[in-house]
């Protein structure tokens, strides 16, 4: 008998992520309570590529994602970042 083994169906792309921050962040008189992320464009990655190491990296491509001041970006805390991280690795080429 020969057995079939079902391979899982890809998961959909999440297109975008609102993160509610688990502390709102401060800066001057504005407060930030989230930050909206969407696929990011050749030119965001291409500009954050420059940007050193793998986390200065993900601060720069979600500044410039959320279209927030990387200030804030320093400011939020870890999961909140490691949210975005997964966000945007799911665009990451699967070969690579």
């Amino acid at each position: 008998m020969t057995e079939q083994v079902e391979e899982a169906a890809p998961q959909a792309i999440q297109n975008e992520l609102v993160i509610t921050l688990l502390r709102p962040v401060k800066l001057a008189d504005l407060e930030f309570l989230e930050v909206r992320l969407t696929e990011p464009t050749m030119g965001q990655m291409r500009q954050a590529s420059k940007a050193g190491g793998p986390l200065d990296q993900l601060a720069m491509l979600i500044a410039q994602n959320a279209s927030v001041p990387p200030a804030v970006v320093d400011r939020m805390l870890k999961r909140d970042i490691d949210r975005a991280g997964d966000f945007f690795a799911q665009f990451e080429s699967p070969t690579r």
